[in-house]
């Protein structure tokens, strides 16, 4: 008992084991603030984006208004503009529009990014070395009147909102065209 007594009474050297166990935590905690940093800082690079792509969606609404796919068209508007300020990952579009009325005609669209990030510090844990940023940003678009007293006829595509409602789904950046659809693929929140 006396050994350990006189052991804890003599404390030199103790502050500098302190010292390095804090330093290891400190650096730590720079690390991790370091990789979620650049993580909110992507995710709003990939927010204003998404910010871009509705506006030049917004700038040709005619040109969806008026085309025989509505879905392709906005999915080729959104990818190409996304493409051009240089993002590289997963463009995605779900395009919804509800079954339209001879005077009344709306749609809903939601544009969502997802980008692979690589971790700076994290890597030095096990098995921990990216992950996915997911950003999407909605957007509704209606035109029309839905007053009975008004002869103002709308006017739709042929084939019906049947034929290009759904998911449009583009990985290539070189190819900013190709997509992969999937009839039906809506998120259920836009279906409300």
């Amino acid at each position: 008992m006396k050994r350990i007594r006189k052991c804890a009474s003599h404390e030199d050297g103790n502050i500098l084991i302190l010292f390095a166990g804090f330093l290891v935590l400190i650096i730590f905690m720079i690390g991790l603030m370091l990789d979620l940093g650049m993580i909110y800082m992507r995710r709003n690079d990939l927010m204003d984006l998404c910010q871009v792509a509705r506006e030049e969606r917004l700038s040709r609404q005619d040109s969806i208004r008026y085309a025989e796919n509505p879905g392709e068209l906005t999915y080729d508007i959104v990818s190409n503009s996304v493409r051009k300020n240089g993002f590289k990952g997963t463009v995605k579009v779900y395009f919804y529009e509800k079954e339209p009325e001879w005077n009344d005609r709306s749609y809903k669209v939601r544009v969502v990014l997802s980008e692979e990030y690589h971790y700076t510090f994290l890597r030095i844990l096990p098995n921990v070395t990216s992950s996915t940023i997911t950003v999407y940003l909605d957007g509704i678009e209606e035109y029309g009147d839905k007053r009975d007293d008004l002869d103002d006829m709308i006017w739709h595509p042929t084939g019906g909102p049947n034929g290009y409602n759904g998911s449009y789904t583009g990985t290539d950046p070189e190819q900013p065209s190709q997509y992969e659809y999937k009839k039906g693929d809506l998120p259920d929140s836009m279906l409300t």
